[in-house]
């Protein structure tokens, strides 16, 4: 068997730990290439050897083909694994890496050429019979001619696009002009081509796609499909397989079709066909000419290591399976854990994770960007930070196993969307299989408001008791509670706010972990079970509340999950003990902040201005796009106005809480 002796790999994250593991149970050494900001990631300590990249920007870093082929040269490496995203699926690199005698771990450069442009692919498909949905092309002048005349709504997209970046669904004439702009905008900076279409758009789709491979000896199969219908911004959040939404007869005609593409164009390597499906009806969409985010799921029910077979096959052996051999053995799922904030339309949510619990890995496969509990979510990459896979003999098993693993997962310090990956897998139409690609955009509301009401049904004692508790135990030298804080005093009142809304309760110690609370006109009995490390386990009514605490650097907040969901408590009886003045004169009212002025909600780069000092604006008109995690963020009028005391310049990096302007 021909093998490698060492390669390096172009990417970052949790799929360049993906593929330094898959290296190292070949025996290949590898080499990593890191940016700055990424020094102290997972990835960066696993692999055999570690290079900093010079540059600041994704384009001076990770973008830069020559700086990473100067690197694989002087490491002597055999060749390079692109994982997915920045250079996976530029043409132009693969033969960078042929013409230094470097193998390019992936389909051939005419390959990528053919099917990573989408208006290309969707020709050779129809080509060779593929059904394909009508779309409009041409420059954007000639497009909006045209926008009277289009049948809406139409998607937009990029034809170098993927991942989502470049899309967007319009309804009306009037929105087409800056969707277009942004589109192009997107497609320029994600994939250095800002080229455009308009494709008819499906109004409950299903999306399924079909993972594929070939090699150089004339061999071609199918992996069967994966189904990656929940989506928000047009990107994948829940995938699973088999898809628990189509028929045997479907199956069979979607991936004989794959199938039938790759053989006919002689693709090489991984890739994946995909493609929209609704009423028993399938159309190609794109084929991706890489290893993909969900690839997990296709490993678990298969037991075939795709990323291996990617290794292998570019060494010059041929598949190590035939299609015959390929069978579906269970069921797996994978939800991918987001920076995100979706009571927020999924506004990124980069900064520092000050607590990070991963679920027990025995139920669940975990691929993270990191397994420390304190690290920072960078605002220049894309927000996932884990995919948790879960995978057993049925579905319904491996939802429970992944409401265990979700219930399990806490992230402190960032909002994250792991309660709301939780409440989707619980929601009947979920459960009965009854989702397409528009479910997030039709039932965002009802998660957030279910989300909502069962927090409320969490006592509102037991957060604040909690960060009682912890503190305790954080001082403690005896066995319970009341040796530390003397029996002779009958009883203690904790103040805080929940989520800001004021908040006390007085405890009475019954016995040594027994505690009676008086919260508002309650009376709740409560067993306080253990408290050590970051945990406290509290019964009430034979029902046991785990709480997981932090305490954030200003010394009254803490945050506190219980049962999976996220209360911040700010401990105002503990402002006498605090030692960080600063931080308490920054909590008091800033008046500067009232009379109209706006501010940055989060880290990143302003991409588009439409206005300057003294134009009059609406309610509701966007001021300025900030980028943010690969996201455009509209900065909103909130009133009608005046603009007034904008400094702000087009590719200026904003910081989060900095002032924007006034809007008189």
């Amino acid at each position: 068997m021909k093998t490698f002796r060492k390669i390096l790999i172009a990417n970052r994250g949790e799929i360049a730990s993906r593929i330094i593991k898959a290296a190292k149970e070949l025996n290949i050494k590898t080499v990593a290439i890191y940016s700055e900001q990424d020094a102290s990631l997972d990835f960066v300590i696993d692999a055999d050897e570690s290079v900093l990249l010079i540059g600041e920007t994704i384009t001076e870093t990770y973008l830069n083909s020559g700086q990473i082929i100067k690197i694989a040269k002087e490491y002597q490496v055999d060749a390079i694994h692109p994982g997915y995203g920045f250079l996976s699926e530029i043409s132009g690199f693969a033969e960078k890496c042929i013409q230094n005698n470097i193998v390019f771990i992936g389909p051939a450069p005419e390959s990528i050429r053919q099917m990573g442009d989408k208006l290309e692919s969707r020709k050779i498909a129809l080509e060779y019979g593929l059904p394909v949905l009508p779309v409009t092309t041409g420059e954007p002048e000639k497009i909006l001619k045209l926008k009277n005349k289009l049948t809406y709504p139409v998607l937009i997209k990029a034809s170098a696009g993927g991942g989502g970046k470049g899309m967007k669904i319009i309804y009306s004439p009037e929105e087409l002009k800056e969707a277009i702009w942004i589109a192009k905008q997107q497609a320029k900076n994600y994939f250095g081509d800002d080229t455009i279409y308009l494709e008819r758009y499906l109004k409950k789709p299903k999306h399924i796609e079909v993972q594929v491979f070939g090699d150089d000896f004339g061999n071609y199969v199918h992996l069967f499909e994966r189904e990656c219908s929940i989506q928000r911004r047009h990107q994948k959040i829940i995938e699973e397989t088999p898809s628990p939404t189509i028929t045997e007869d479907l199956r069979n005609k979607i991936t004989s079709a794959a199938l039938e593409l790759i053989k006919r164009i002689n693709y090489k390597n991984a890739g994946t066909v995909e493609f929209l499906v609704q009423d028993n009806e399938f159309y190609f969409l794109e084929m991706n000419t890489r290893i993909q985010v969900e690839h997990p799921v296709t490993e678990e029910t298969t037991g075939i290591d795709l990323v291996k077979e990617q290794i292998s096959v570019a060494a010059g052996n041929p598949l190590s399976f035939s299609q015959e051999e390929i069978q579906i053995k269970n069921h797996s799922i994978e939800c991918r854990i987001y920076a995100e904030d979706p009571k927020n339309d999924f506004r990124p949510s980069p900064g520092k994770i000050i607590n990070n619990i991963l679920p027990k890995n025995q139920f669940c496969r975990i691929d993270t960007i990191c397994t420390k509990n304190k690290f920072t979510i960078s605002s220049d990459f894309d927000p996932m930070i884990t995919k948790l896979v879960t995978s057993a003999a049925s579905r319904k098993e491996a939802i429970n196993k992944m409401d265990r693993a979700l219930s399990e997962y806490n992230i402190h310090g960032i909002k994250n969307n792991v309660a709301y990956l939780r409440e989707i897998i619980r929601k009947k139409n979920f459960i009965n299989g009854k989702t397409d690609t528009t479910y997030i955009n039709n039932h965002h509301q009802t998660l957030i408001n279910s989300i909502k009401s069962q927090k409320t049904k969490i006592p509102k004692s037991i957060p604040l008791l909690g960060t009682y508790l912890y503190l305790f135990n954080k001082k403690r030298k005896h066995n319970n509670i009341w040796d530390t804080i003397g029996r002779w005093r009958a009883f203690d009142i904790i103040h805080g706010k929940i989520n800001g809304v004021n908040n006390q309760c007085k405890i009475i110690s019954l016995s040594d972990n027994i505690l009676r609370i008086f919260e508002e006109e309650k009376v709740i009995d409560l067993e306080y079970v253990a408290d050590k490390n970051h945990y406290v386990e509290i019964i009430n009514n034979k029902k046991k509340y785990r709480c997981i605490i932090s305490r954030h650097k200003q010394n009254t907040l803490f945050e506190v999950t219980v049962d999976g969901f996220n209360f911040i408590v700010d401990r105002s009886d503990l402002l006498e003990d605090c030692s960080q003045k600063e931080y308490l004169s920054k909590r008091k009212d800033d008046s500067s902040l009232n009379n109209g002025y706006i501010k940055s909600p989060l880290h990143g780069k302003a991409i588009k201005i439409n206005y300057k000092n003294g134009d009059k604006v609406n309610k509701g008109d966007t001021v300025l796009i900030i980028e943010s995690m690969k996201t455009e963020n509209k900065i909103i009028a909130e009133h009608d106005g005046i603009i007034s005391d904008f400094s702000v310049s087009e590719g200026e990096q904003i910081k989060g809480e900095q002032l924007l302007l006034r809007l008189l």
